[in-house]
């Protein structure tokens, strides 16, 4: 998990552990790679450092960190800047707290099932609508059959 637990005047203080030959190689500017993949480098990064470090001066440093590592990655301040200030936006504990929230009530209100495909991107593929298009046709609502959501696993 990558943690560092420690009691400092009575509580529990947590804070990222990072090697220290870690060499925080994120995913080149230029790879082949979908171009949301840097939305979720960040928002996941972001995340993580507010779901483990409970000092706001932890939190801030860490965010400073990542940020240079990206610039020094290759990546532009103005593509970049923005999509911290989101997801630091989205990981503030208010926003946390109010996303637990309404996540609790649409679970009980909804009973829809879903179904998840993952695949792999790759530049030349087909635009995922495509995908989504076939999935539902064929398999979501298929003529004369079941939908694969009413199947069920008897395992």
């Amino acid at each position: 998990m990558d943690l560092t637990i420690s009691l400092k005047n009575g509580k529990i203080q947590t804070m990222l552990f990072e090697k220290s030959l870690h060499l925080y190689l994120y995913i080149p500017l230029h790879s082949a790679h979908p171009p949301g993949v840097l939305n979720s480098i960040i928002f996941g990064q972001i995340h993580r450092i507010f779901t483990l470090c409970l000092e706001r001066p932890d939190i801030k440093k860490l965010i400073n960190q990542f940020y240079v590592c990206l610039l020094q990655r290759g990546y532009q301040r103005t593509d970049v800047l923005p999509i911290f200030y989101k997801a630091i936006h989205h990981n503030s504990p208010i926003m946390i707290a109010q996303r637990a929230l309404n996540q609790e009530c649409t679970l009980q209100d909804s009973n829809k099932k879903h179904v998840y495909l993952h695949m792999k991107y790759h530049p030349d593929s087909a635009p995922s609508y495509k995908f989504k298009q076939a999935w539902r046709k064929k398999m979501g609502n298929p003529k004369f059959r079941r939908p694969i959501t009413s199947l069920r696993n008897h395992m």
